[in-house]
């Protein structure tokens, strides 16, 4: 209550050596509802910082939260990279004995072929 006292005799004398006016009842009560406006306007300040802080602590969470499903999305994506290039390696085996079982095949053809001829030929004889 002193503190206040003297903040308002401060602002009296204040006001005394600027306007040469003395502090009236009704620059109190327009001071008080000032300083109740203030003190709302403090309040609401406070609120909204709270919940500010709030949202920045989800945000930061989500934030961390992608970023660990990034580094578990390339890891996966490296396993199947990799799977990738043993089936295309597999892959490329079987092509290459597909050709080569391909070639016997067509040998084998010609040879029959041949011995058919050739069988046809001696019954000619």
């Amino acid at each position: 209550m002193e503190e206040k006292d003297n903040n308002v005799k401060q602002v009296d004398s204040f006001l005394r050596r600027i306007t040469g006016k003395s502090l009236t009842q009704e620059h109190m009560k327009e001071g008080e509802k000032h300083k109740e406006l203030l003190a709302d306007a403090i309040e609401d300040l406070e609120k909204e910082t709270e919940r500010l802080i709030q949202e920045k602590e989800e945000l930061e969470g989500s934030f961390k939260q992608t970023g660990e499903d990034i580094n578990l999305t390339q890891s996966e994506e490296t396993k199947l990279r990799s799977r990738i290039t043993t089936l295309v390696d597999k892959e490329s085996e079987l092509m290459s004995k597909k050709i080569e079982l391909q070639e016997k095949l067509e040998n084998l053809k010609s040879k029959m072929s041949k011995v058919s001829k050739i069988k046809d030929e001696l019954k000619d004889v």
